[in-house]
């Protein structure tokens, strides 16, 4: 739960530094996935291109264009990037039932695949034994686009 109070804590003021400022439409589409799906609540089942599922829209592709947008908003509003390792901690605590939801929103948001897949690598057994399909075919391309081969794994599960 401390974790969780440490992002919104962080969202609250990284978007109080860029109220006064011009950012993206997008911007506000990407804040809301992320902060519902934090908070256990289903995301929009319809999303613009400016929030597209990075974990299933258009197949399996790595895209810097998440964190590049994260980065840039970082610098408009004049603040400071999350510290990975609240997002790391929170990854390893969120409950595996619906774990893809929460990788994909902080891909949306953060473009942290380094944070998401390093979680999936350590919690890789728990999440192949759930045996929910969409958290098994999220985490299988999360880590098929960065090119690790234990995708075929969680890609491979559903079919078992």
């Amino acid at each position: 739960m401390t974790q969780l109070n440490d992002i919104e804590s962080y969202l609250v003021a990284f978007e109080r530094c860029l109220k006064a400022t011009r950012f993206s439409p997008a911007f506000p589409e990407r804040l809301s996935v992320l902060r519902r799906t934090l908070l256990g609540d289903k995301p929009p089942f319809l999303r613009t291109v400016g929030a597209s599922i990075p974990t299933t829209d258009l197949g399996v592709r790595f895209s810097s264009d998440y964190k590049t947008f994260y980065l840039e908003h970082v610098k408009i509003a004049h603040f400071h990037k999350i510290d990975k390792e609240v997002l790391h901690k929170y990854l390893q605590e969120a409950s595996c039932q619906g774990i893809g939801e929460v990788m994909d929103a902080i891909i949306l948001f953060f473009g942290d695949y380094s944070v998401v897949s390093s979680v999936i690598n350590e919690r890789k057994q728990e999440i192949l034994n759930s045996g929910l399909y969409r958290d098994l075919i999220q985490s299988g391309v999360v880590l098929s686009a960065i090119g690790n081969s234990s995708s075929i794994q969680f890609l491979n599960e559903p079919r078992k």
